[in-house]
């Protein structure tokens, strides 16, 4: 009985740390000095992400994680051509967009007033030791000879390492009235699972802070 419940509990020990969950948090944000929050009628939100499969993730999640608080935006990838701005796949704006009047009027033409562009700036891989933990177990059948092996035979087990991924995402908003930077912020996302556990995770977590932080009104 005794070895069985001490199964049990170094089960448990390992689950909980090998299962890490994805977790998106605000590492640094900026904000324009005296804005006070702007009420969009429309806002295009542009991933600057090379791969589009990966751009669409992202804009479609933070679209979706918006209109839960009623906020009315739309992905880019729905209204723009993937190859609208570079007809030549060089991988640059084609001259007749290289103007900020030109470009600016192609977002307004959709009815947009405001545009959130995405960008990745940096991942990291990363490891972390995990130490063999021991807890408190009020077994009464365990006597001196018992709890002593056990214990001994735990604390002097090796631990293990823990292969992790981190994400780093720049978020910006803009006018499109006056073509001005009114937010600004860095996120980490820990552990993401999958492209769209990035994209879940990452959306809800900026969409919510710009709207609790006031930088978009309802």
């Amino acid at each position: 009985m005794k070895k069985f419940i001490y199964f049990l509990f170094l089960v448990s020990v390992v689950f909980y740390f090998t299962s890490c969950s994805t977790m998106t948090k605000i590492d640094s944000s900026w904000k324009k000095p005296a804005y006070t929050g702007q009420k969009f009628s429309k806002i295009i939100v542009v991933g600057l992400i090379k791969d589009i499969s990966e751009r669409s993730c992202m804009e479609d999640n933070i679209v979706s994680s918006l209109k839960l608080y009623g906020i009315n935006s739309v992905s880019a990838n729905t209204v723009i051509p993937p190859k609208f701005f570079d007809t030549d796949s060089d991988g640059k704006l084609d001259e007749k967009y290289q103007s900020k009047e030109a470009l600016t009027e192609v977002f307004k033409s959709y009815g947009a007033d405001g545009v959130i562009t995405i960008s990745i700036s940096d991942t990291k891989e990363k490891q972390k030791y995990v130490p063999p933990t021991f807890g408190y177990l009020p077994d009464p059948y365990f006597d001196f000879y018992g709890y002593y092996l056990n214990t001994y035979n735990f604390v002097y087990s090796p631990g293990y390492v823990v292969s992790y991924e981190e994400v780093f995402i720049v978020t910006n908003l803009y006018s499109l009235t006056n073509q001005e930077l009114l937010w600004s912020a860095k996120s980490e996302t820990i552990n993401p699972q999958s492209t769209k556990d990035l994209c879940q995770s990452y959306a809800k977590a900026v969409a919510g802070d710009m709207v609790t932080e006031r930088v978009i009104l309802k």
